[in-house]
């Protein structure tokens, strides 16, 4: 978690007024004391400084200065509410150059955000990349189905693959 942080800090900076980044925990207290907490100290220990500005109010969010509500680092609760309300949140953003969604906790995550992925390809073609962070106890969860073998569960051995090609573009 802690290293997705840093590369969502990275992502970012590389273009803060023409990227976006989204990284979901399963509740606003975890985003905050998880991934989100991670990327606002780092932010601040960073030794040059960058003109950013904070939002704390849901969805809290890192924006470039002067603001912009498209481009910035943006926390998304995903598992409070239903599914819809998850998928709602992430849809419909579409940054200037690239966006990186970062899903931590993946596994506790509703599946129903691999919905949103299409949508949010579009227009970026392979500048959309995806991060799920999470400890898979099934093939079900979201964690598991972003990691479903492009030739399905029965084309690996889990004793002796630890890469392989997935279902998901570039995935």
């Amino acid at each position: 978690t802690q290293s997705c942080a840093y590369m969502a800090i990275l992502f970012w900076l590389a273009l803060p007024t023409k990227r976006t980044v989204l990284v979901t925990s399963t509740t606003l207290a975890s985003l905050k004391s998880r991934i989100y907490g991670y990327i606002l100290r780092a932010l601040k220990e960073i030794a040059v400084p960058v003109p950013f500005a904070v939002t704390n109010t849901p969805p809290p969010s890192i924006n470039p200065v002067p603001a912009d509500f498209i481009h910035g680092i943006f926390g998304i609760a995903a598992k409070q509410g239903s599914d819809d309300d998850a998928i709602k949140e992430i849809k419909g953003r579409h940054p200037k150059n690239a966006l990186l969604l970062i899903l931590d906790e993946a596994t506790d995550m509703p599946s129903g955000i691999l919905g949103a992925i299409p949508n949010l390809r579009k227009g970026l073609e392979d500048r959309l990349q995806v991060i799920a962070i999470g400890n898979s106890t099934s093939t079900t969860d979201l964690h598991g189905a972003l990691s479903t073998p492009r030739n399905g569960w029965d084309s690996i051995n889990p004793h002796k693959d630890f890469r392989w090609e997935t279902t998901q573009p570039n995935g």
